[in-house]
């Protein structure tokens, strides 16, 4: 409209003055400059006023906002769990969450080891140290639920909290090579996912591989959360390589067949049947790691065999060595299990979670096949753990918050 109007408004300049010299040819050309120069300044007032009406009249454009992303405080489930009524294995399980699971945080208890959750549509608890968190500095403490009243407790209550002897296998996985097979050489790598202490007089052992033989001595190796030292009592994390004897031999009989680095030491005893075991400090955590048994020298007594572990860069520690038979090499079983170690008595409920999957045992090269995975059937277990397997590979968690398997 604007345009428009000073268009008209130019051709009214142009076209009066001539239609004016047609009439009148007396009109000076002073005059008609004079008249062009008034009739611009009017265009340009017209030109102000319009803009100022065009402005006046323009409709307020609406804001348009950015939406804020709302920071909502989650979690994620770091382990198959349960979900509770309330902030505590007294309160009823109202569900069990999978591991990756993700739900809105919607509050905190006193203590702060309990988080509530969104869980079904409705409000719901599950153990904080065994989830992962987001955005979570501002949630509130609430409520909680009063307890539902139990004239008895529940059986797996019981089972929790009724203290067990030590020591404990929690569950199991066998593997074997072909029937005749005989190794120099076994190696187990594993992933540890969590890390993890016991404290007190207790301990968490996973055993790579127990069950098997090197000339048909018994023999074990793994890692420990706190490896015992007779002189110095426990020392901390570290890994363990123990043989049996079947017969009595003297302790001073069964320490000739050891060696250790001088950071490490040796063991002997027979409150597991007669052993012996050279043991060192290895400050282990979540990561990938691998514990290699190999042959190494013999002399004129027997064959000795090594123990290492591997990081996940590939570096090597060594553990120590024992010697077995004169030309003693693997047979072709083991198993491997995590067992909970030390005294007095301790209640399954007490045992902190932990999480570790196993690869087949290789044998100088040869993978071995997963045979048989078990929890142990005795009434005094620890039955608060639970076996995974995908595809060869098996997954140990214990110190679960309820019981896995009857």
């Amino acid at each position: 409209m604007k345009r428009a109007l000073i268009i008209a408004l130019l051709a009214v300049a142009v076209l009066a003055p001539a239609a004016l010299l047609a009439q009148d040819e007396d009109v000076s050309l002073k005059g008609l400059v004079g008249y062009v120069k008034a009739l611009q300044r009017r265009v340009g007032e017209i030109e102000q006023r319009l803009a100022a009406i065009e402005t006046a009249i323009a409709p307020t454009p609406t804001a348009t906002l950015t939406p804020t992303p709302e920071n909502r405080a989650s979690l994620t489930i770091g382990r198959r769990m349960n979900v509770r009524r309330g902030p505590g294995t007294h309160y009823e399980i109202i569900g069990t969450a999978d591991t990756g699971d993700t739900f809105e945080i919607t509050g905190k208890n006193l203590s702060q080891d309990w988080w509530q959750i969104e869980y079904e549509s409705d409000a719901a608890w599950v153990y904080a140290p065994y989830v992962t968190t987001f955005d979570d500095g501002n949630v509130e403490i609430v409520p909680t639920p009063t307890p539902t009243a139990k004239t008895t407790p529940a059986a797996e209550e019981i089972t929790l909290n009724t203290p067990v002897e030590m020591p404990r296998a929690m569950l199991f996985a066998a593997y074997a090579w072909p029937v005749g097979t005989a190794m120099d050489e076994i190696l187990v790598s594993f992933t540890v996912d969590n890390d993890v202490e016991l404290g007190g007089n207790h301990g968490l052992y996973l055993i790579a591989c127990t069950a098997f033989s090197i000339a048909g001595d018994g023999a074990y190796f793994g890692l420990q959360t706190d490896v015992s030292d007779p002189a110095r009592g426990n020392l901390g994390k570290g890994a363990i390589f123990s043989r049996w004897y079947e017969n009595n031999e003297t302790a001073e009989v069964r320490l000739a067949d050891t060696r250790v680095p001088e950071r490490g030491w040796t063991e002997s005893g027979d409150y597991e049947g007669n052993f012996v075991s050279v043991r060192g400090r290895y400050q282990w955590g979540a990561g990938d790691y691998t514990l290699k048994v190999a042959a190494q020298e013999a002399d004129n007594v027997g064959q000795w065999y090594g123990l290492w572990v591997i990081d996940g860069s590939g570096k090597e520690t060594w553990i120590g060595s024992l010697r077995f038979s004169p030309g003693a090499r693997i047979d072709p079983v083991c198993y491997s299990t995590v067992e909970v170690y030390g005294g007095p008595p301790l209640k399954p409920a007490n045992v902190p979670y932990w999480k570790v999957s196993v690869n087949p045992p290789t044998g100088n090269g040869i993978p071995a096949a997963l045979v048989e995975t078990w929890y142990p059937q005795n009434v005094e277990s620890l039955r608060n753990a639970l076996i995974t397997v995908n595809g060869a590979r098996v997954t140990f968690e214990v110190g679960l918050d309820y019981i896995a398997h009857e």
